[in-house]
């Protein structure tokens, strides 16, 4: 009897076991999602977002409710000052010219740009700033002669006051010989 058991019963056993083990598993994300969905009216809406090429400034509301009226006036020192990097373009132009850039720095007057020249070249670089409607707002010249492989930092620097975050496009392009 006990081999009739064995060959009869248990197989059939096992099998409703595992069954039983996989479909509760199975259903585990959706039983975590339903615990979720009965928590979610509870959470507040965000108050930021996080975004990937900005810096984060949260404001916290208790401070904001302490400080006097002028506490939300620019610091007087601009080291102090949130500045937001310019835009940089290249001019088809220089594409075709051989130059690539892969990098660029900004330090408030100044833009820096690392250049790389697949053809020699050697002419004048201009660089045209813009407002956020597009409008130029300076423009700046700078003689380079690079070789064939050659790169480097082209360092741009840029006349006149500038207010913090006026200079939102920098467009780069090679004077006509």
């Amino acid at each position: 009897m006990e081999t009739l058991f064995k060959r009869l019963f248990l197989p059939p056993a096992i099998l409703l076991g595992l069954l039983l083990f996989l479909s509760g598993c199975a259903n585990s994300a959706a039983r975590r999602d339903a615990r979720r969905a009965a928590f979610e009216p509870l959470r507040p809406d965000p108050a930021y977002r996080l975004l990937p090429d900005r810096p984060l400034h949260l404001k916290s509301p208790a401070k904001a409710k302490s400080k006097p009226a002028d506490a939300d006036a620019l610091p007087e020192n601009p080291a102090q000052r949130i500045v937001t990097p310019p835009v940089i373009w290249l001019a088809n132009d220089l594409a075709e010219a051989g130059f690539e850039n892969t990098a660029s720095r900004f330090h408030g007057q100044t833009v820096e740009v690392y250049f790389i020249a697949k053809k020699p070249f050697k002419g004048t670089l201009l660089a045209v700033g813009r407002n956020d409607k597009n409008q130029e707002i300076t423009r700046v010249k700078v003689p380079v002669e690079f070789a064939a492989e050659d790169a480097r930092f082209v360092t741009f620097e840029l006349p006149g006051k500038l207010a913090p975050n006026e200079l939102k496009l920098v467009v780069i392009d090679r004077l006509a010989r």
